[in-house]
């Protein structure tokens, strides 16, 4: 190993042989995932996804019990655009360390930019029409055969 990837192992793996280093990424990444589908669960709740869920134990409980996958593929298309630019600045700016605070107040300065933004696109004419005219039909389309010639 080089001198740069030991210094940027944890202290917890100081010493231990390859077999347990392995073991403890693993307990490592799996720690990590449970707490990130406990988060997904959290802001599935908090955008009301259990309300609607098909599931009768989501609907139950009001708070997200199923798939955490398939619960994003069905709902969050039906999410507007403005609040996913919301929710993603959110979870970016969390993730970076930032507390909660602030990272409201950027997540809502991205989301007035976006909606601004979006505005605009609205507003503006498209710019130059194209006139997409009717293709001409082929020289082999049925009636329009050249006529055939025989060769002996």
């Amino acid at each position: 190993m080089s001198k740069r990837a030991k210094k940027s192992e944890p202290a917890a793996l100081a010493g231990m042989t390859a077999a347990q280093k392995q073991r403890w990424w693993q307990q490592e990444n799996a720690r990590h995932d449970k707490k990130a589908e406990e988060v997904k669960r959290r802001l599935h709740t908090a955008l009301t996804f259990p309300k609607f869920c098909p599931l009768r134990q989501c609907r139950r409980a009001k708070f997200c019990r199923g798939d955490i996958k398939a619960c994003g593929q069905r709902f969050y298309p039906g999410i507007p655009e403005a609040m996913k630019a919301w929710i993603s600045k959110y979870t970016g700016s969390r993730r970076d360390g930032l507390p909660h605070e602030e990272a409201v107040r950027l997540a809502e300065q991205h989301m007035t930019r976006y909606q601004e933004y979006a505005a605009r696109l609205q507003a503006e004419p498209a710019a130059a029409s194209v006139d997409i005219a009717e293709p001409a039909e082929p020289a082999n389309a049925a009636g329009n055969l050249p006529p055939r010639i025989r060769a002996m």
